[in-house]
Parts: structure tokens; sequence; C-alpha cells
């Protein structure tokens, strides 16, 4: 992203397509098909590849702070981290979504940024009663909770970092 637009550079450095949207504040993250990239409207853009158009578009409904994609060939998963109050900053939370647009889960009350598994499964930290790596399957069931060691900040405070279900705080 460059001022309020993303940029497809080709190998000499010069512009194959530019879209412009309004608000784009997240990470930019992509896979084989599209450019996904959100920001402060809370919209999530899935841009083609090839030439820039925009494919579909989601709201979430509240800014998105980080974007992740990843897991099977045939089914990759779509992972967004966002602001649930996005006017007093109180909490986050993760959801998952179809490279078509479509949700698969959300859950609220997340810490971090997902990271997608090979698998499609999304790992993220949680700030519930404990500090916790949550695993959540492609179909919005979970698949673990690991509870993490008590830590001196309160878990209000707690800023994690997720790589791969690894998590550093």
């Amino acid at each position: 992203t460059f001022g309020r637009k993303v940029v497809a550079l080709d190998n000499l450095g010069q512009a194959d397509w530019i879209l412009r949207r309004p608000g784009l504040l997240s990470t930019l993250t992509v896979n084989a098909q599209a450019v996904y990239a959100g920001g402060e409207l809370g919209e999530i853009y899935a841009i083609d590849l090839a030439d820039g158009t925009q494919a579909w578009s989601y709201n979430v409904g509240s800014p998105l702070v980080h974007i992740a994609t990843g897991g099977p060939a045939g089914a990759p998963v779509i992972a967004c981290e966002f602001e649930l109050d996005p006017l007093d900053g109180a909490g986050q939370g993760v959801l998952g979504l179809k490279v078509s647009g479509d949700l698969l889960w959300r859950e609220d009350g997340a810490a971090s940024g997902p990271a997608v598994q090979p698998s499609g499964t999304v790992c993220f930290g949680s700030r519930s009663a404990a500090p916790q790596l949550v695993a959540i399957a492609i179909d919005g069931s979970e698949v673990w909770t690991a509870d993490l060691p008590a830590l001196p900040l309160a878990a209000a405070q707690i800023e994690f970092i997720v790589v791969g279900g690894i998590a550093a705080t």
C-alpha cells in the first residue's frame, strides 16, 4: 500500500496496476489468487493479481489491524484481526473468511494477529481469563487451546506475535 492505494510492480519496478480505496491501513497478504487488503473503514478487499480489479469486499464493521492467508491449496483461508470498539479501543477479534469472501467464523476477544497454518487452522492469542493460544479449524471449531505462562503484566496489556502456532509476548 502507498497512500490509499495498492500498487503492483513488475520485475523492473514499473506499475502493472493501481487500485485506490479509502482508508487502506492494514498490511497486505497474498495467495495464488489475490492480494487482500483492509483498513480503518472495516472493509477487506480481494484484489485480482492479474489486473488489479476488486474481486470482492467484506465489511467487518470495525477497523482492521492485520490480515493473513494460508491453508490448503484447494481451500485457503483469510484470517483478519479487527478492533471490537474503535472508539475506546476495547478489545479485538479475529475472523476467518473463504477466499470467496464468505464468513467461516468469528471469534471476539482475540489479542493478536492471526497466523494461518498449512491445514487452514488459524492460531491467535486470546485475552480470556488467562492468556492463551487458540487454534480454530476452517469450520470454526476449536482445535486446541494452550495456556501461556503467567506474566507480570495484566492480560489486557499483553501483545502477542503468533507465527505458525508459536507465540512471543
